[in-house]
Order: C-alpha cells, then structure tokens, then sequence
C-alpha cells in the first residue's frame, strides 16, 4: 500500500506542487492588489475561494486519472496485491490533499477575520456552530471528497469493463445515475441530509452560513454502507471485467 502511495505520489508530485506553488502567489496577488487598490474584501474573499475551488478540482482529476492509469497499468496488474489497493492508494493520495487544502483554507478564513480584522459591512461570515465545529466541518469535506471519489471510480470502472468508444458515456451515465439514486433514496429516508449551507450577495455585502441540520447519523450511515459496497464493486469490476 505505501510503495503504490509512494508511485503514485511520484508520478503526481510535480502537478501537485506546481499547484500549490501558483496557488500561494495567486493568493498573495489578491491580498497585496486588494489593499493598494482598496477592493472590498467581499471581492477579496470571492477571489481567493475560486483559487481553491480550481486547485480542488485539479485534485479531483489528478486522483481520477491516477485511478484510470492503475487500473490500466500491465505492471500494476501484475503485482501480486488486492485491486482494492488500487483504489485505496490513489484515495489516499487524494485524502491527505483535501486535508491539507482545506487546513490551509481555515487558516486563510482565520487570518482574513482575525489578523486581518477584516469586519465590516461589506462583509459578513456568519456560522451556526462554534469553533470546534470547525473540525468537523473539515472532516466532512474529507468525507465528502472520499463519497464523491468512490462513485467516480464506480463509474469509470463500469466504463473500462467495455473497449468501444461509448466507454465514457456508459461512465457518464453510471455516475449520474447512481447519484440520482442515492439522493432520492437519502431524501426519502432522511429528508434533506447532513449539511445545509446558503449564501447570498447584494448591496449590503456577501453573507455565508454553514451547519448542522436534519438526521445527521441515518445519512452518514446510508453513505458508509453505500461507499463499502462502491468499493468492492469496483474491485471486483477490475479484477473480472475491465478490460485491457
């Protein structure tokens, strides 16, 4: 499991880092342009959450095509380990990015709010939980990340068990249902989930509000169970199906 990591991480680390590097001076361009120019730091703020939502989804598709590439891989397929490692390691790969983007942007939020003292009324963050909740609010980004991950490797999977050209359609399809169904099934036992979170933008300011609501345990539950049978299904997809 560390040695494919370690692979995997090698064969990442230049994008990655790339990223991160692009990513820290975008965000010192927007905090030095912000206060010479005098933007608000609504706009500020606006700025730097598209810069992370860009790294997010590069991560999203770096894990993507590192799962593809295992489960492809003549090599890969001749080391004498489970295929469930070939999900687990580019998961994990994945994990401990999220983790660390999402700690860097806490970091960000704390130092616009307090270092910055960033409070007036061209901005207002409001949370409906104190700060320990912070934690977990980071948690269930991982979570998320790691449900939204083992859908797509479903999908892909169910695209590589065919060689034509409709491969990728057939996983668009996959991905697209299979999400239709577990949140109508999610709907229908626990009403509108785990997390609710607004926002707006109007003349007074960008308000924000993030928390807690609804049937937190009998969601969670339901996603746990459906992420275990995702990935033995995907395991048994490549190791019966994919095809070469």
């Amino acid at each position: 499991m560390i040695r494919l990591l370690k692979y995997d991480w090698k064969r990442n680390s230049t994008t990655v880092l790339g990223a991160l590097v692009v990513l820290i001076i975008a965000q010192i361009a927007i905090m030095v342009m912000g206060f010479m120019w005098g933007w608000l730091p609504a706009a500020m703020l606006g700025l730097g959450i598209m810069a992370y939502s860009s790294v997010g989804v590069l991560m999203v598709v770096l894990v993507v095509k590192t799962f593809d590439y295992n489960i492809k891989s003549y090599q890969r397929r001749l080391l004498p380990l489970h295929s469930i490692w070939s999900i687990l390691s580019p998961l994990l790969m994945g994990c401990l990015g999220v983790l660390c983007l999402g700690a860097v942007v806490l970091l960000h939020l704390w130092m616009y709010f307090n270092l910055l003292g960033l409070h007036d009324s061209s901005l207002a963050f409001h949370t409906v939980f104190d700060n320990w909740d912070y934690l977990k609010a980071l948690i269930m980004l991982v979570w998320n990340f790691i449900f939204l991950m083992l859908t797509i490797f479903f999908a892909t999977a169910v695209s590589r068990t065919t060689s034509s050209r409709a491969g990728v359609w057939i996983g668009i399809l996959t991905f697209l249902v299979l999400h239709s169904i577990i949140g109508w099934v999610s709907q229908k036992l626990f009403g509108d989930g785990y997390w609710s979170q607004s926002g707006s933008i109007n003349e007074e300011g960008v308000f924000f509000q993030l928390g807690p609501v609804g049937q937190s345990w009998g969601d969670a539950i339901l996603e746990v169970i459906v992420s275990i049978l995702l990935l033995y299904a995907t395991a048994y997809l490549i190791e019966r199906k994919v095809a070469a």
